[in-house]
C-alpha cells in the first residue's frame, strides 16, 4: 500500500508495505497459465511493489497503478518509472478508463468502518447499485455500513475485470473470521470465484499491523466456477514464489484443502485447523453436536456502569445492603476460583448489586443512599435506556464458557447459580442434560481443540475470541452419551481443584488425560485419537502466539 502521505496518516488510509516475497506469491498466482506477459493493475498501488517486482519477474508487458495519495504516488515514481501512474480513487473506475481488466494485483485499503466518513460510504454505496444490478442493494448497504473498506473495494475491482479475468489480492484473515466477510463472500460468489486461498501459517507478512494477511485469487465469472482451496505453505513464502516461478505447482508447496463454495462461514476452519481436527471431527460423527442443542447460551453481565454495580466484598459490609441484592459475581475466566475450573461462591471478589425494577427504594434506606452517592448515573449514556436506571436484568448460571483465549482454555463452573460479566458467556442446560457434565466436557481437549481450529483469530495480539452466535455452533462431545458418566465426574472433580495451566503443561497431567479418557469413551474409536488431540493443541496453540510475536 502507500507511503505516509502529509495530510491523512498511512493507518487513515488503510495503507500498508507489502514485502516483495509476499507481492512475488500474488503475482505469481494472479499470471499462471497466461501464455505471454499482459497488461497488469494494481488498483491501490501505493508505493509501487507490485508493479516494479511485475516488471522485474518478466510477468507483464505494461502496469499501471492508481491511488488516491500523491506522496504515494511519488514514490512509485522513482521505483517504476516505466509505470502508467493514474491519482485518483478507484471507484471512479470509469472514469479514469480502467475497463475491462484482464489481470489484477495488490493490497486494497483497510479502514474499519466507523473510520469510513459517510459521504465516501454513500459514494461507495451508489457506485455498487449501478454497477451489480443483481446484487440485493440492502446486502450492499449492509457489506458498506458494517465491513472494512476493503470489502466494497473489491467488489468495485471484479467489476473492473473482464470475463474471466484474475486478480490477486492480499488480504485480511479477517475476511474469513467476521460476520461482514461471510457476507462479503456471499456476495462475491454471485459475480465471481475464490479459487485459492494461501497462508504462511509460520509467518507474520505485516510486522507493524494487528492483523494476519492472506493472498486470494478471484475470477471474473466464467465457466467452470470451481469450489475454492486453502493452500497452507510447508516453504518459507520467498521459497515458495521461487518455485512457484520455476514451474512448481502450489500442491508441492502446501498443504491444500478443498471447501465447499456455499459455506463460506467454514472457510476459516479450512484455512487454519490442524489436520487433527478434521480426523477426530470424521470420527466422531453425531457424538459432536452443536452446543446450542444442549444448552442455551447468553452473555453474561454489561452493567453500564461497573463503578455502580460491581462492588468489592471487602466493601460490600459498610454498605449494608441486604444480601439478597448482592449476588456473587464472577469477572473473568479463573477469578472466581483463584485460576481454577471451579468457581466458589464465597470467593469470589465482587458482588453484583441486583435490583428488581419493581423494588421500592423508600423501603431500602441503605440502597437509596448507596445510589444517591452517584447523583450523575442517571444521565449517562449507558443507563438512560434503562427504567429505572439502576436495575439490572440477570440470570444466574452454573456453567460458563470463555469469550476469549490465549495459552489456557478454562470453562468456570459453579455449584450454585452466580453472575457472570460479558467476559464469559453463560450457559444455562436444556432439559436431559447434566450441568456439571457438560461443564467436563467444555473443559476437556476436544473441546479445546474445537475452540482453537474454528475460533475468530484475525488480530494479530495472538488473542482467540469467540461470539454468542459461533457458541451455538461449537461442536462438543454430547455429554447425553458419555459411556461412563461416573468417572467422568470423579475426573473433573479432580480436575476442578486445581490451578489449570498452559495446554503444553496440561498435556500430560494424569487427572487431564483420565477427563479425556472419559469423555472420548463416547464414542467407538476415539480413544485412538487423545495423543494426538493433545498434540494437535499444544501445537496450534503455540503456533498461533508464535505469530503474533514475530
Amino acid at each position: 500500500m502507500a507511503r505516509e502521505s502529509a495530510q491523512p496518516t498511512r493507518h487513515q488510509l488503510g495503507q500498508w508495505f507489502t514485502p516483495e516475497p509476499v507481492a512475488d506469491l500474488a503475482l505469481l498466482l494472479a499470471t499462471r497459465g497466461q501464455t505471454q506477459p499482459g497488461r497488469i493493475v494494481d488498483p491501490s498501488c501505493g508505493d509501487g511493489v507490485f508493479l516494479q517486482r511485475a516488471l522485474q519477474l518478466g510477468l507483464a508487458s505494461t502496469v499501471c497503478g492508481v491511488d488516491v495519495d500523491e506522496v504515494a504516488l511519488a514514490s512509485a515514481r522513482t521505483r517504476v518509472p516505466k509505470a502508467d501512474l493514474v491519482h485518483g480513487d478507484f471507484f471512479d473506475a470509469q472514469a479514469l478508463q480502467l475497463e475491462d481488466l484482464h489481470t489484477m494485483v495488490g493490497n486494497p485499503p483497510y479502514v474499519r468502518q466507523e473510520r469510513v466518513p459517510a459521504h465516501h460510504k454513500g459514494k461507495m454505496l451508489e457506485t455498487l447499485v449501478g454497477d451489480w444490478p443483481s446484487l440485493p442493494p440492502a446486502e450492499l448497504e449492509k457489506l458498506v455500513a458494517q465491513g472494512d473498506m476493503a470489502a466494497p473495494f473489491l467488489l468495485k475491482c471484479m467489476h473492473q475485470l473482464a470475463p474471466g479475468g484474475r486478480a490477486a489480492f492480499v488480504l485480511s484473515s479477517a475476511f474469513f473470521d467476521t460476520g461482514y466477510g461471510v457476507r462479503f463472500w456471499r456476495l462475491l460468489k454471485e459475480v465471481a470465484s475464490l479459487e485459492l486461498v494461501v497462508d504462511a501459517p509460520e509467518e507474520r507478512w505485516f510486522q507493524e499491523a494487528a492483523v494476519h494477511t492472506v493472498v486470494a485469487l478471484l475470477v471474473r465469472h466464467g465457466e467452470p466456477r470451481i469450489p475454492p482451496s486453502f493452500a497452507r505453505l510447508r516453504v518459507p513464502t520467498s521459497l515458495a514464489a521461487e518455485r512457484l516461478r520455476g514451474g512448481a505447482a502450489i500442491e508441492e508447496l502446501a498443504e491444500l484443502r478443498p471447501a465447499a463454495r456455499e459455506t463460506p462461514e467454514a472457510w476459516a476452519a479450512a484455512l487454519r485447523a490442524p489436520s487433527e481436527w478434521f480426523a477426530f471431527a470424521k470420527a466422531a460423527g453425531s457424538t459432536l453436536v452443536p452446543l446450542g442443542e444442549l444448552c442455551e447460551i447468553r452473555r453474561g453481565l454489561t452493567s453500564g456502569a461497573n463503578d455502580i454495580f460491581y462492588i468489592e466484598r471487602s466493601k460490600a459490609s459498610a454498605l449494608n445492603i441486604a444480601a439478597a441484592f448482592l449476588l456473587p459475581l464472577l469477572r473473568a475466566p479463573g477469578k472466581g476460583g483463584h485460576g481454577r475450573i471451579e468457581v466458589i461462591d464465597d470467593a469470589c471478589e465482587f458482588f453484583a448489586l441486583v435490583l428488581p425494577p419493581m423494588l421500592k427504594l423508600e423501603d431500602h434506606p441503605a440502597i437509596a443512599a448507596y445510589l444517591h452517592g452517584f447523583a450523575d448515573a442517571e444521565r449517562r449514556a449507558s443507563l438512560a435506556a434503562r427504567n429505572p436506571w439502576w436495575s439490572l436484568s440477570v440470570r444466574p448460571a452454573q456453567v460458563f464458557l470463555s469469550k476469549a483465549y490465549s495459552e489456557r482454555f478454562v470453562q468456570p463452573f459453579c455449584r450454585v447459580p452466580i453472575v457472570a460479566d460479558q467476559r464469559v458467556y453463560c450457559l444455562h442446560p436444556r432439559p436431559g442434560v447434566d450441568a456439571e457434565l457438560l461443564a467436563a466436557v467444555l473443559n476437556a481437549t476436544p473441546t479445546a481443540l474445537a475452540l482453537e481450529s474454528l475460533g475468530r483469530a484475525s488480530m494479530g495480539q495472538g488473542a482467540l475470541e469467540w461470539s454468542v452466535g459461533d457458541a451455538a455452533h461449537l461442536p462438543v462431545i454430547d455429554p447425553r452419551k458419555l459411556a461412563e458418566p461416573a468417572s467422568v465426574r470423579r475426573a473433573f472433580r479432580s480436575l476442578c481443584t486445581r490451578h489449570v495451566g498452559k495446554v503444553r503443561d496440561e498435556a500430560d497431567c494424569q487427572d487431564r488425560r483420565a477427563l479425556d479418557a472419559g469423555i472420548l469413551s463416547a464414542g467407538g474409536t476415539l480413544l485412538e485419537h487423545q495423543r494426538a488431540l493433545a498434540e494437535a493443541l499444544v501445537a496450534a496453540v503455540d503456533g498461533r502466539l508464535r505469530r503474533s510475536r514475530v
